[in-house]
């Protein structure tokens, strides 16, 4: 798998599930309610953001450090 691919399945699914996670430990640490669907809407938006902006960017990033 090249290293594209890595990055992109890191930011599309990697960071989104360490993120989410973290949120639900804090929420349950604090004592907070735990609904299911905001943990779910806050995933999917990163995996998203993941996907359209973070992956590609660090891709340029990556290539223009090579040059």
């Amino acid at each position: 798998m090249s290293y594209g691919w890595k990055l992109t399945l890191f930011w599309t699914l990697g960071f989104p599930v360490i993120l989410t996670t973290l949120r639900v430990l804090t929420d349950a640490l604090i004592g907070g309610e735990i609904v299911w669907m905001d943990y779910s809407a806050v995933f999917l938006g990163l995996a998203a953001a993941g996907l359209l902006f973070a992956a590609p960017l660090r891709i340029l990033i990556e290539k223009a450090k090579e040059e």
